[in-house]
């Protein structure tokens, strides 16, 4: 996915966003956003909004000295999430269809984006309006179809809290045989999951969990190690969650041919590319080759 002029706008706001974390005082936030107005005129619009965006964000660390912004309100999010796994387990035990429950379930999660938010989330509020509305685009019967066979699967997480949620479609498929191996982010960024939040959420106690070794948002394979580019190109089935998965991975040349995204629109760029509404939640496979 190609960035928007929207995307610059964004990036600075998740510049603000982050940079308030840390403490950092007023002056050195000014200091922070003409630094990112000065790198603006760089960024390559052809690439993926993610990329762009971790250009900026990786000067509030450097200009901070706050390597994770984000750590404190993680370990919130992932408490909140697991304080409704009964909810959860309860209706994964009750639904006729657990595979699109399961995913459903998973997507509920993406709401717990900090980099964007504009307030406290009400992750419970979240749950329940999904899985009341449903998909927007259901792609179920495919990914259905995929998985007729055992098969390895790759799931690429994105936020802490939102990978609690993802211990129903990643048990699951555990559950039915497939080979799934659950990765995190290497190093902070945003609010995205690192190995501390999977083990956290139980991740690790259903599957192998593994770091990309990279710190940017989404996947921008060549940051990741070459243990994990193996796992990818090995993979039969590739489950990217939440925007940065979708910008980056979306009509990518490198991405197998299974590959699914399963995200929430949050932001206007991403719904006009998905052919959706503000805020519609996704279930999706990758366009075979060429961009949408």
């Amino acid at each position: 996915m190609e960035s928007t002029p929207r995307c610059i706008a964004c990036s600075l706001r998740q510049a603000i966003n982050t940079t308030t974390r840390t403490g950092a005082s007023p002056r050195v936030l000014r200091e922070i956003l003409l630094k990112s107005a000065a790198l603006l005129p760089k960024l390559d619009m052809s690439r993926p909004p993610a990329h762009n965006s971790t250009r900026v964000l990786h000067l509030i660390p450097e200009m901070t000295g706050c390597a994770d912004p984000y750590y404190v309100e993680k370990r919130d999010y992932n408490k909140r999430a697991l304080a409704l796994l009964p909810r959860i387990e309860a209706a994964m035990g009750e639904s006729a269809d657990p595979l699109l429950t399961a995913a459903l379930t998973a997507v509920a999660g993406n709401v717990i984006d900090l980099g964007i938010a504009t307030g406290d989330i009400d992750v419970g509020g979240a749950y329940d309006e999904v899985m009341k509305r449903g998909f927007a685009i259901n792609d179920i019967e495919g990914l259905r179809s995929e998985l007729t066979r055992p098969r390895k699967v790759l799931y690429l997480g994105d936020n802490a809290g939102e990978v609690v949620f993802d211990r129903a479609l990643v048990g699951l498929l555990a559950a039915s045989g497939h080979a799934v191996t659950f990765a995190v982010h290497g190093g902070p960024i945003l609010n995205d999951a690192l190995l501390e939040d999977a083990k956290e959420a139980g991740l690790d106690g259903l599957v192998p969990v593994v770091s990309t070794g990279s710190n940017w948002v989404g996947l921008e394979l060549e940051t990741t190690t070459g243990e994990f580019r193996k796992l990818f190109s090995e993979a039969d089935v590739v489950i990217g969650k939440g925007q940065g998965n979708f910008e980056t991975l979306h009509g990518a040349a490198h991405a197998p041919p299974a590959t699914w995204f399963l995200l929430k629109a949050k932001c206007p760029s991403v719904a006009r590319a998905l052919g959706v509404a503000f805020g519609d939640v996704v279930l999706k496979r990758a366009p075979r080759k060429g961009y949408l």
